[in-house]
């Protein structure tokens, strides 16, 4: 299927996203010397696909794919499904992944 979210959906802005969440919780008394990373990807749902065999597999529009490294060792992982075909939904849907991330324990 011919991409069409990323004519919607700018990298850019949903990095912005991703730094204001965090930055919701950053204590900028905290300090530390641990090294933590958090990558993650936008991935659009291709419904044309032909291993998408149910219709329940194509119901969402894509996916955020986050994951939390401490010290270069993989310690939390989160997956979040979003159903706008044009992101819409994108921004609650990092907010709901960063504090899952930030209240994780």
């Amino acid at each position: 299927m011919e991409s069409r979210l990323f004519g919607y959906v700018e990298m850019e802005a949903v990095d912005q996203m991703v730094n204001n969440a965090i930055a919701a919780y950053r204590d900028p008394r905290a300090q530390s010397t641990i090294s933590v990373t958090i990558d993650y990807f936008v991935y659009e749902n291709d419904k044309g696909d032909p291993g998408k065999k149910t219709p329940k597999s194509k119901l969402y529009a894509g996916y955020l794919h986050f994951k939390v490294t401490v010290e270069g060792e993989r310690v939390y992982v989160i997956q979040i499904d979003f159903m706008d075909l044009q992101g819409k939904d994108i921004p609650s849907k990092v907010e709901c992944a960063v504090k899952s991330i930030m209240t994780a324990s």
